[in-house]
């Protein structure tokens, strides 16, 4: 932050208030209830722009020296920081004035955090605004990385940077969000008629966008969505958005932030996917190629719906498509003969949105669609059930013949950060004179390590499906090297050794996917059936047991443990088990008892049994 009075600027950021100092500062009628045509406005002096940070907090005293430090941090040197502090009830305006005076404070009576921002953006001057949730943080070279695209084009409303999330305080061990993919779009309505595929936080506003398209929607009946519904208005009247690929931004998950509850998430989505549909409405947008997006967002977040067991707001939300769609002269139907109904299963509606967005040409969406699908063992299995097969290889073929394999550049993320930068920076201040760290940590990590971690592993399935046995494996452990981190590839992994006949290895595999997600159903169950293989009948005996208490429902794992009783001489109780079994599902009993005969007899099938 600049320490000296800004010529250009007379009224920077107040400085430090106590809480009842506000009254004694009042703000003109109107400001902070949403009227754009309050919001100050100076003419632009390139070169000499100031950046207003902006950060609102309730009671997250917790993280807000963090969100301070980063701020104050920056290498651009024209920058303002105000805190709004909707009226906290915990230690931040003595957080606040231990930055002597570097700081500006304002209070208010608690009104919301879209109201915090508001007020944040009418009571402070500079050209450029950035907006910083107290529980997030920058990166040193945000503000001069993105003042320079303003420099460089005058046309430019908005830019923004990439982002890397973060567990709670582990700020050393930022990973990639693969959800929210950061590029340059084409047209910026479709991304945002479906994610909020811009990150506030990493993120530059020309101040004269609040004039033109207005400040951040108040009232809704949920909120953390407001910042989507305001990119998404911006876009719709013009606003030209400029993307910076490097990351400047850090956003933290924890459990207490907006992010963190299923329920409430797909509230606030619902929310704001009509409020969406309304735009869309009101600016009267007729392009069916927009429209055809839109219902696709909607179908994923109703899809939402039906995995949290509320059929009738996701029939609610098909019925919401159904109007966007007559708002169209031209057929906007790419999958008639796909089933959307309360019946289908998530992850297959899931899968056909992942088509219908590659059909489109947005890769970067049907990634996300496809992430949301889950388990690929279970998507198989349900696209068997469904009749869905050759939906599901055309979406995991496309996909990796479209990945962006030219992003991958080191051979893991997270883990292939030196141990001497992770020591650094947990015992230096994370966020103060470590622009070294965090420039590593960029060049280290792929921005997309995660997703082409997801779909070699996705293609491996298949690929063993087909009894390509020895492709399978390369792409397994290409998945295993790109993020070691995740359990289901080691799983895949173990399975096609233990096909192969390398007990020993799957063994290996399958025990480090445990040690991963110690809940890990298929990790059990597999590593149960190699040790069977191995004629370690007790260590099979006790996997099984665990995957029963985490299963009692799996016809397999109980019958498995049956033989593997009958293996150990405990013929009674594995009678028992078994004939208990047998009456639950008939037919699965007989099946696997012939098939047990067979083996018993020399006459073992061709392929394995399924998982």
């Amino acid at each position: 932050m600049s320490q000296h009075p800004d010529p250009t600027n007379p009224s920077p950021c107040p400085p430090p208030l106590g809480r009842g100092d506000s009254e004694s500062h009042p703000l003109p009628p109107g400001e902070g209830e949403g009227e754009g045509s309050r919001v100050h406005n100076r003419t632009t002096n390139w070169g000499q722009s100031t950046v207003d940070i902006i950060i609102p907090c309730y009671n997250t005293g917790r993280y807000l020296r963090q969100a301070i430090d980063s701020a104050l941090a920056q290498t651009y040197p024209r920058i303002n920081v105000l805190v709004v502090d909707d009226g906290s009830t915990d230690n931040t305006s003595e957080i606040v004035k231990s930055y002597e005076g570097r700081v500006g404070y304002f209070y208010q009576e608690n009104k919301g955090l879209p109201a915090a921002r508001n007020i944040g953006i009418t009571r402070t001057h500079g050209d450029l605004i950035c907006l910083l949730d107290a529980d997030d943080v920058v990166l040193p070279h945000m503000m001069q990385d993105q003042v320079e695209e303003f420099e460089k084009d005058a046309r430019v409303d908005i830019a923004h940077g990439r982002t890397l999330a973060f567990d709670n305080d582990d700020l050393a061990h930022p990973y990639a969000e693969v959800w929210r993919p950061h590029r340059e779009w084409h047209d910026y309505v479709e991304p945002l008629s479906v994610i909020c595929a811009v990150h506030l936080g990493s993120s530059l506003i020309r101040r004269s966008c609040f004039q033109r398209f207005g400040l951040f929607t108040q009232g809704l009946a949920e909120q953390g969505c407001e910042d989507w519904a305001f990119w998404l208005n911006c876009a719709l009247h013009g606003a030209v958005f400029r993307h910076v690929p490097r990351v400047h931004g850090l956003y933290r998950q924890h459990a207490g932030s907006m992010s963190s509850s299923e329920p409430a998430i797909a509230r606030r989505e619902s929310e704001l996917i009509k409020l969406a549909a309304n735009m869309f409405s009101k600016s009267g947008v007729t392009d069916s190629r927009r429209l055809k997006v839109l219902s696709c967002g909607i179908k994923s977040i109703a899809a939402r719906w039906l995995a949290l067991g509320e059929p009738e707001k996701f029939g609610e939300l098909l019925a919401l498509c159904e109007d966007v769609s007559s708002s169209s002269g031209k057929d906007m139907q790419t999958d008639d003969a796909f089933p959307y109904s309360a019946e289908t299963p998530p992850s297959l509606i899931y899968l056909a949105l992942s088509k219908q967005f590659l059909d489109l040409g947005l890769e970067d969406l049907a990634a996300v669609m496809f992430i949301k699908c889950g388990d690929i063992r279970m998507l198989g299995y349900e696209c068997g059930r469904c009749q869905q097969s050759e939906l599901f290889e055309q979406v995991v073929v496309a996909l990796a013949a479209a990945a962006p394999t030219s992003e991958i550049r080191h051979p893991s993320e997270p883990n292939g950060i030196s141990a001497a930068i992770r020591v650094g920076a947990r015992h230096a201040s994370p966020l103060r004179g470590s622009a070294e760290f965090y420039l590593d940590l960029e060049r280290m990590i792929p921005h997309h390590a995660s997703f082409h971690s997801y779909v070699k592993r996705q293609f491996g399935f298949l690929e063993e499906r087909r009894g390509e046995i020895d492709k399978a494996e390369k792409d397994l452990r290409d998945s295993v090297s790109l993020n070691p981190n995740r359990s289901h590839a080691h799983v895949d992994l173990g399975w096609v050794l233990h096909i192969k006949g390398d007990y020993t290895g799957a063994e290996n595999e399958l025990k480090i996917a445990i040690a991963l997600d110690p809940e890990g159903f298929f990790a059990h169950y597999d590593l149960a059936r190699t040790l069977d293989a191995k004629g370690d009948y007790v260590g099979a005996e006790q996997e099984l047991r665990i995957c029963l208490a985490l299963d009692p429902t799996y016809v397999l794992a109980r019958l498995d443990h049956a033989k593997a009783m009958a293996k150990m001489g405990k013929y009674s109780q594995a009678v028992v088990e078994f004939l208990k079994t047998s009456r639950d599902d008939p037919k699965a009993g007989k099946d696997y008892l012939i098939g047990w005969f067979k083996s018993m007899l020399g006459k073992r099938p061709a392929k394995i049994a399924p998982r």
